[in-house]
């Protein structure tokens, strides 16, 4: 009997069974992930891209969107706001009015 097996049966519990998946579920799961993997990937270049035309027309390097405190401090300048309010987006519920806030100015 194996050592695991002797020390989980002298403990009078149960040893705990798992279900064995195979290559069915396996590709499913790989094929949901791919999807995901996509879908985020896609959105992530949209973004960069709107960042970059929106600096290109505020006169900014279009560059600074992908650099990422950088962007954000460039945002800043774009909406007039002081750079300081970088550490307010650190700040849980705080980030949401200040990302609003930068947005509308």
């Amino acid at each position: 009997m194996h050592a695991m097996t002797t020390f989980v049966a002298g403990l009078g519990v149960a040893a705990q069974e798992y279900p064995e998946y195979g290559a069915p579920e396996a590709g499913a799961a790989a094929a949901v992930a791919g999807i995901f993997t996509l879908v985020w990937l896609v959105l992530f270049v949209l973004l960069i891209a709107g960042m970059w035309k929106v600096f290109a027309k505020a006169g900014k390097p279009g560059w600074a969107a992908i650099i990422p405190i950088y962007n954000l401090v460039v945002l800043l300048e774009i909406a007039g706001k002081p750079v300081w309010w970088i550490i307010l987006m650190l700040i849980p519920v705080v980030n949401f009015v200040v990302a609003l806030l930068v947005s509308l100015a």
